[in-house]
C-alpha cells in the first residue's frame, strides 16, 4: 500500500492538513481509534514543537523550507512513519525536553541535525498488534 505524502509546511493550515492525512493515513492501515488519534496528536504536536509554519527568523514573512512526509511501513504489521524537516530550529537540545510529551504518543522518535543545519525527526507509530508482538520476542 503506497499512501507516501509530501506536504510543505508554509503555515497552520498546513500542519493541520499533515494531522488529517497523517489520521486517514493511520485508518487505512488498520491502527485503531486510539492509536489513529494518538498519531495524530503527535504529528501536530511536534510539527509546532519544531515552529513549522513560523516565519524564517530575520525574514519577516517568508517561512522556511519545512515539510513533513508521512509513508505506511511494514514489518510483521503495518504502520506510519512520519518524518519531519524544520529550518526553524538549529539545536537538537533545544527541542528534547518538549519531545518527552510526544513520546508517549508513538513508539519511537529519532532527533538528529543534519548538515544543512534543519533538524529531522523520524517518528514511527506500529499497529497494535506489531508493538504486542516486538514486546513478546
Amino acid at each position: 500500500m503506497n499512501l507516501t505524502r509530501t506536504i510543505p509546511i508554509m503555515n497552520q493550515v498546513d500542519i493541520h492538513a499533515a494531522r488529517m492525512y497523517t489520521r486517514e493515513a493511520a485508518r487505512l492501515v488498520g491502527l485503531e481509534l486510539n492509536e489513529q488519534a494518538q498519531v495524530s496528536m503527535a504529528t501536530s504536536s511536534l510539527a509546532d514543537c519544531l515552529k513549522m509554519g513560523a516565519p524564517v527568523p530575520g525574514t519577516p514573512g517568508q517561512a522556511a523550507a519545512n515539510q513533513i512526509v508521512i509513508k505506511v511501513i511494514e514489518n510483521s504489521h503495518q504502520g506510519l512513519q512520519v518524518d519531519f524537516e524544520s529550518m526553524n530550529i538549529t539545536n537538537c537540545d533545544a527541542i528534547e525536553f518538549q519531545l518527552r510529551r510526544i513520546r508517549n504518543l508513538v513508539d519511537d522518535i529519532q532527533i538528529e541535525q543534519m548538515p544543512n543545519g534543519s533538524v529531522r525527526v523520524i517518528m514511527i507509530k506500529w499497529g497494535r498488534q506489531a508493538v504486542a508482538n516486538s514486546r513478546q520476542n
